[in-house]
């Protein structure tokens, strides 16, 4: 059924008062990053451990109301989700879970009591379920089709490459850990605990490399450019059904007060996820025949055909250290109604993928406008790193790399 936030009883029926989205002068969802937060200006971050907090806005007057069979989405249900509904054009609310509304029956027949799919699809909406993940550790909250989706198997992993360690080949994965094989919940692509969330990097481990083989990624960007949804990476969602906003300032709406809904997203960002892919050559000089190893590494980044050069006596793991400080790296987020895409493509050309391409995708609905942070970085492990960001490959020719351990 559909319910305000403001009812406490939730038999309650609710009158459909919102109209269509389009009718909103503004995006009904409010989207702004609370952390990190540098009074506005670029935060210098650990690359290990920073959390990126997201809070989503909704004004109660913009929405229908929630959809509730038969509680409010918790985490002591499993599979159970919460909508939030912008606009339903039939009246008839097509994601039940349990019993068909009579409205359903009566416009779409007795038969949606056993095949929902029936009722037209027409709703614009947030799925939310408030729940924690963690990679590698058993999750039985949130969408259970898209959860079964955030499995290295399913293609929700880290890339892997092909290094070359001492003149062999062996594949090696790089970017974050994300549980493997694990119903963690957890994993590059859609969340499965608040669908409609997006969020790129175009860097890194959020770009999709073309897969060339079995288990094996190019390092190539893809043309046009395709990035991962790191949406699944999410560690943690929660909401409030209803709170209040003071709008502060001089402008017409300073000092008004309005009921709204809220919803929390932090992603305790991992090692290895917001940085570069190198492929780094420690091993420069000489021939196949009689290599040296004397001159400075070369490396590419995230697929780029540029060879750049590091300086001479540098390790791998220095080189990858130096760049990432070196390194400025933008995170975008914005919601869309239903569930997200696990992959977004640069539709208008311009070499990005934002919010621009999911506003050109028939597709897709976007129900705020686009929040993005610029971060900085240093890596705090000189010795001991495991790498997980680069890969050795023979970049000069002569055939070899030189496997590297700490001390």
């Amino acid at each position: 059924m559909f319910t305000r936030t403001a009812f406490i009883q939730l038999v309650l029926p609710i009158a459909l008062v919102a109209g269509p989205i389009a009718t909103h002068a503004s995006p009904p969802v409010s989207i702004e990053i609370e952390a990190p937060f540098a009074n506005d200006d670029q935060p210098l971050l650990d690359e290990r451990g920073w959390e990126l907090l997201l809070e989503l806005t909704v004004k109660d007057e913009d929405v229908l109301g929630f959809w509730i069979e038969p509680n409010f989405a918790n985490r002591e249900q499993t599979n159970d989700m919460g909508y939030l509904v912008f606009d339903d054009p039939d009246g008839c609310f097509s994601l039940f879970n349990r019993t068909a509304p009579s409205i359903c029956i009566d416009l779409y027949g007795p038969d949606i009591r056993e095949d929902p799919s029936l009722a037209p699809r027409d709703e614009t909406y947030i799925e939310f379920d408030p729940d924690i993940d963690q990679p590698g550790v058993p999750d039985f909250q949130g969408n259970p089709d898209l959860r079964d989706l955030l499995t290295d198997s399913e293609g929700s992993g880290s890339p892997f490459f092909a290094a070359n360690i001492g003149g062999s080949s062996v594949l090696v994965p790089v970017g974050p850990y994300t549980g493997i094989d694990k119903d963690d919940g957890y994993g590059f692509g859609v969340d499965d605990d608040l669908p409609g969330l997006v969020l790129l990097l175009n860097a890194g481990p959020g770009i999709a490399y073309p897969i060339v083989e079995a288990a094996v990624m190019g390092f190539t960007q893809p043309e046009p450019l395709v990035l991962r949804n790191l949406a699944g990476l999410v560690t943690s969602v929660s909401y409030e059904l209803s709170d209040y906003k003071t709008f502060p300032g001089r402008g017409r709406k300073s000092g008004t007060t309005i009921e709204v809904s809220k919803f929390m997203i932090s992603l305790h960002v991992p090692a290895n996820l917001v940085r570069n892919i190198l492929a780094i050559d420690n091993c420069v000089g000489g021939t196949p025949e009689s290599w040296a190893c004397n001159d400075a590494p070369l490396y590419r980044r995230d697929g780029s055909d540029l060879q750049e050069s590091g300086e001479v006596g540098q390790t791998a793991r220095q080189l990858a250290a130096a760049v990432l400080e070196e390194t400025e790296l933008e995170l975008i987020a914005y919601m869309v109604s239903g569930t997200a895409k696990a992959q977004l493509e640069d539709l208008n050309d311009d070499g990005k993928v934002n919010i621009d391409d999911a506003h050109a995708d028939p597709e897709i609905t976007v129900l705020s406008d686009q929040a993005s942070i610029t971060v900085s970085q240093f890596e705090s492990f000189a010795c001991g790193d495991d790498g997980n960001n680069f890969f050795l490959a023979d970049l000069d020719g002569n055939g070899m790399t030189t496997e590297e351990a700490c001390p």
